[in-house]
């Protein structure tokens, strides 16, 4: 059983002995020893112990096997130093102990970097709901990423309110609740079937919360995003019950649903995760993709899931896509369509509306093709 706790001044000695066996795979990928983690004295360790937190995972014998520190600054936890030895990797110990110096400093914006070649480390922070805000290159040799993941205040994750509506940004964002379902729905200006005005389109941070008026927030309604164009960070409690976050993007927990890739992501490229099934409506409706890569699971694409991408060039399709709802690609001509299926499996496509889809319909088909790994 592993446990995590804050490490005192006599776990100094035995954190900075694991940290150099951690970071021997980081000076593998630059070939060299001469990197900062692996040069850092027991002096430098001390000053970073008294300037902030450092937690240490131990194992059933005690053993220190993994560790994690940080230390606060304008309102911004700078994480460090995340590890875990090498015989104990890849059994959630890194997620956890990300999860824990986090809660040491709730309510606060978290920064971290990382070596552009440390894919692993990446993909865990995104998987954990950090974005990439900056790369900063050192030599030609060594170049930083820096991530970044707000925390949710704690007045935004119960909330208790008499309006029809929050406040985030200085913008409002409304629900209902549905009592057949008795939980509450995120939407878009609809309130007990009252028109009560649209979400505010300056809204850049989006807060989800886990309760509203002491009821869970169970869904999401399919125009809730509509028109936030300056929108680029979804901002939730990491064990929300309904949604998931994951590089950047808004999913059900299950990760069968996409609900949104903000309209600010900015990669040409975007493959959507292996379990999505279902592109809800303006998910995608992204002026920056270029290249789109559906999950060979994908058998939906709601109204207006794809509306508006205008630099789309090239979409990849796979067999198992049944349906092609209103609008889905109203705005967004790509060139090409690379099909998983055949001529005759494309006939199977509802594509629901020839005239709104003709974009993707008009598009240069290939057939049978192979299909990028998502």
């Amino acid at each position: 059983m592993i446990t995590i706790k804050k490490a005192t001044e006599e776990d100094l000695k035995e954190i900075l002995a694991l940290q150099y066996i951690a970071y021997q795979s980081e000076a593998e990928l630059f070939q060299s020893t001469d990197i900062p983690p692996l040069k850092q004295t027991i002096g430098e360790v001390l000053e970073e112990f008294h300037k902030g937190i450092i937690l240490k995972a131990m194992d059933e014998n005690g053993s220190i096997i993994g560790s994690v520190r940080a230390y606060p600054e304008n309102g911004t936890a700078h994480i460090s130093k995340l590890m875990v030895h090498p015989e104990m990797q890849n059994r959630g110990i890194g997620a956890r102990l990300l999860s824990e110096i986090e809660q040491q400093y709730p309510n606060q914006r978290y920064e971290l970097f990382t070596s552009t070649k440390s894919i692993r480390n990446i993909e865990l922070y995104q998987k954990l709901g950090y974005m990439i805000f900056k790369e900063d290159a050192v030599t030609e040799e060594l170049q930083f990423v820096y991530l970044e993941k707000q925390g949710i205040p704690m007045n935004l994750r119960d909330i208790v309110t008499e309006e029809h509506f929050y406040i985030v940004n200085g913008g409002k964002i409304h629900f209902y609740y549905d009592h057949d379902d008795d939980g509450y729905y995120l939407c878009n200006g609809y309130w007990n079937g009252e028109y009560k005005g649209r979400n505010s389109e300056h809204i850049t941070q989006f807060y989800i919360p886990n309760t509203i008026n002491g009821k869970p927030v169970i869904g999401i309604e399919g125009d809730t995003f509509d028109g936030m164009a300056k929108l680029s960070t979804f901002i939730m409690d990491d064990h929300h019950p309904f949604f998931r976050l994951y590089k950047g993007g808004l999913y059900t927990k299950d990760m069968k649903y996409l609900y949104c890739m903000p309209p600010a992501y900015r990669q040409d490229t975007f493959c959507v995760p292996d379990l999505v099934e279902f592109i809800m409506d303006s998910a995608l409706s992204n002026g920056h993709i270029e290249t789109l890569v559906l999950s060979k699971k994908c058998r939906k694409i709601f109204e207006y899931g794809v509306a508006c991408a205008k630099k789309l060039k090239r979409i990849y399709l796979p067999k198992s896509i049944e349906f092609i709802g209103f609008k889905a690609f109203i705005w967004t001509s790509p060139e090409e369509v690379f099909y998983e299926g055949s001529q005759k499996d494309r006939e199977k496509i509802n594509f629901t509306d020839l005239n709104f889809n003709a974009g993707i319909i008009n598009a240069k088909w290939h057939y049978e093709c192979g299909f990028p790994n998502t």
